[in-house]
């Protein structure tokens, strides 16, 4: 993708914060029963535009002041539609400034993702990757605003339009009209605001699957990287090891008789240098090793009778097979030995004959 480093360079510093902010309308009764009383509770609506809506709010007020069903609907009508305005504004500004961070709009990853190379450009990836992911967010953030604010517009209508308990004259109706049509005007906006965010959002989709493609690349090739280091770290290990066990082993005193007096420097290289030899064998072979060693504890057991015979079985034939071929084998044997008990006898009855 191709940036606007000047633009990357200011923004470098980090991110600014995208906070959702919630707002809350409640509608209580004055001491006469009628709804003249609002309290808005919001950090969207500015100043200004909470004063403009609270003059508009009381004209309203005043021209329904025999209908405060309807007044009353059409004044949250109208706080709902300055809210959505912000809205509109708020998501519009948003997304601009995501879009404008890193040019979405008008780049797309190419050939020109070859030029990225070091440190800056994982960041530039990663900041990328932010911009996309913000926006989706964005996305479904406003789809749940304009889903939530078209449910309160239907339920508000409703109330409105119902005959039979609003009825009301030629100029009244007209009033009523034009709140419902300056709302869904709001709405509108807002809803193109949604649209523009979903259009960014598909056409940038096949992007975002490219930078996190390109990323988890990045991430990969150090975690690679980071191996060979701690092999290396490991075949040195190796090689210490000996050499400061064999440093130990002669350093122990005369009167303990381990080192003989005769063995100098040639024997302390000799004697690392087999020990050195033996740990890279045992290293190298480790696999073969673990496979000898885990192929001889899985080796299945034959069981013994207690004629001292062993019938061999496998580790996937049922336990009473075996005991089958047992059964087999003793009957046979029964019957071999009456049989030679019955050889005996003829013998012997010859004999006496």
């Amino acid at each position: 993708m191709k940036l606007d480093s000047a633009k990357y360079r200011e923004h470098k510093s980090g991110p600014k914060k995208i906070v959702l902010s919630l707002s809350s309308i409640v509608m209580s009764t004055n001491p006469f029963g009628d709804f003249s009383r609002t309290t808005i509770v919001s950090r969207v609506i500015p100043g200004s535009k909470l004063k403009c809506a609270t003059e508009k709010a009381q004209d309203l007020w005043r021209t329904f002041v025999h209908q405060p069903q309807t007044a009353r609907c059409l004044v949250f009508l109208l706080m709902l539609e300055v809210l959505v305005e912000e809205i509109e504004k708020q998501y519009d500004g948003a997304a601009d400034y995501l879009i404008d961070k890193v040019n979405l709009n008008d780049n797309l990853l190419g050939n020109e993702i070859n030029k990225f190379d070091g440190q800056d450009s994982v960041e530039t990836l990663k900041l990328i990757m932010w911009c996309l992911e913000s926006l989706h967010k964005l996305q479904k953030s406003l789809d749940e605003a304009v889903d939530a604010v078209s449910k309160a517009k239907s339920e508000i209508l409703a109330q409105i339009c119902d005959k039979r308990v609003n009825k009301r004259s030629e100029a009244l109706e007209r009033v009523c009209q034009g709140s419902i049509e300056a709302f869904e005007s709001r709405l509108l906006e807002l809803e193109g605001a949604k649209l523009r965010i979903h259009h960014t959002v598909d056409l940038n989709r096949r992007q975002r699957d490219d930078t996190s493609t390109i990323l988890q690349f990045y991430q990969n090739q150090n975690a690679f990287e980071q191996n060979k280091t701690i092999e290396k770290l490991a075949y040195l290990t190796i090689i210490y090891l000996p050499a400061g066990l064999m440093a130990a082993i002669f350093a122990i005193p005369e009167t303990q008789s381990v080192v003989k007096e005769s063995m100098g420097l040639g024997w302390f290289v000799f004697a690392i240098a087999v020990l050195c030899a033996a740990t890279i064998t045992v290293a190298v072979k480790l696999p073969e090793l673990k496979g000898y060693v885990e192929r001889v504890v899985r080796r299945p057991r034959t069981p013994k009778l207690s004629h001292g015979t062993c019938v061999a079985t496998s580790g996937s034939e049922p336990e009473t097979s075996w005991r089958r071929r047992a059964a087999r084998f003793w009957r046979g044997m029964a019957l071999r030995t009456s049989d030679d008990a019955v050889s005996e006898d003829v013998e012997q009855s010859g004999k006496d004959v």
